[in-house]
């Protein structure tokens, strides 16, 4: 599988985010951050980058406000129909041509939250309009649709300096985090992201075409793509999504394959005592050769039972626990169903 990396989808990926984290209630986005099993540490680790960015105008509100956890906002059209353009090409300057025409987005805005029937340009009327809105309970979006009817260029403008102003501290953030981004491109667990796109979507992935890549820095969990351009945008922490991802799926054969041989239950044993340890230092223990060692562990990563870390030029392996729950339970419910049995 060939894939070439791109900066830019990743980095607007996460100037839409930000904003979104900025002005919508922290219940709305905080599961869309929080992994199982790490919700607290990757909470702080966005409230954290996001002391980096000043309050945006609450005008705002309007281009990027979420009903609930599972709505979309008006600024997300607009991200998806200028990455269809532009792809690797995405720049600060598409961003700033799409919002120059103020009436072309007020329009855009009312067909958004009310329908082709709201004409803005009629105060009375505009306004029933917005109060009959019933799905709009938010009483500051009503307002601040009020608002933008009244001074579209103003609103237009804020938003305009305002993306300005983030772009600038997440380009600083982006410069000041290459190594991180770079480090994670270099160590890309190919077989993991084939396995994990391809247990999120189906048919997402194909392996026959170039896979284009862009990292974001904020969002670091995040795994998104879009089939028809066999983009995928991955958060440089993206194995902790994909291995929670992949731990509900259990192979028994795989797994019974992965226990088969007595070098690998050597290794389970060494790796059970020390919960973590490298490769070469698994070739030590067992009087193995290094070659033969790597081929039981790429075995038993495949079947999902390790999970893998590359730290400098060593490999280091530990338990995937959650795996072996899952073939526990197997067992379990094997003894059950054979439990009438005479």
């Amino acid at each position: 599988m060939e894939y070439t990396y791109y900066r830019n989808p990743g980095l607007f990926y996460d100037l839409y985010r930000v904003f979104i984290f900025k002005l919508n209630k922290r219940p709305i986005w905080m599961n869309q951050v929080a992994n199982v099993d790490y919700e607290n540490d990757d909470i702080r680790y966005v409230a954290e980058c996001m002391k980096r960015f000043p309050n945006p105008d609450r005008k705002l509100i309007l281009f990027f406000f979420l009903k609930d956890r599972k709505s979309r906002s008006y600024f997300s059209k607009v991200n998806e129909s200028i990455f269809h353009k532009y792809q690797e090409n995405m720049e600060l300057d598409c961003f700033l041509e799409y919002f120059s025409d103020p009436e072309r987005i007020l329009r855009e805005i009312c067909d958004f939250y009310i329908g082709p029937e709201a004409d803005p340009h009629n105060p009375k009327e505009f306004s029933k309009a917005v109060m009959k809105v019933t799905d709009l309970k938010d009483s500051e979006v009503k307002f601040q649709l009020l608002y933008f009817s009244i001074k579209p260029v103003e609103v237009v403008q804020v938003l305009r300096e305002s993306l300005i102003q983030y772009y600038k501290v997440l380009d600083q953030m982006y410069r000041e985090k290459q190594a991180l981004l770079q480090e994670t491109m270099e160590q890309l667990d190919v077989d993991l992201l084939q396995r994990g796109i391809k247990s999120y979507v189906d048919k997402l992935f194909d392996d026959t075409r170039t896979m284009k890549l862009s990292l974001t820095l904020v969002n670091k969990n995040v795994v998104t793509g879009m089939d028809e351009f066999n983009w995928h945008i991955l958060g440089w922490d993206y194995r902790k999504t994909m291995l929670n991802e992949l731990d509900i799926l259990f192979d028994p054969k795989a797994f019974g394959e992965a226990l088969g041989d007595g070098n690998r239950i050597r290794i389970l044993e060494c790796i059970l005592k020390e919960g973590e340890i490298s490769g070469g230092e698994l070739a030590k223990r067992l009087g193995v050769a290094l070659n033969t060692v790597s081929y039981h562990l790429e075995v038993m990563q495949r079947s999902r039972l390790l999970y893998k870390r590359r730290q400098g030029k060593s490999t280091y392996y530990w338990l995937n626990v959650r795996m072996c729950e899952k073939a526990v339970e197997m067992i379990n419910q094997w003894i059950e169903m054979g439990g009438g049995a005479k």
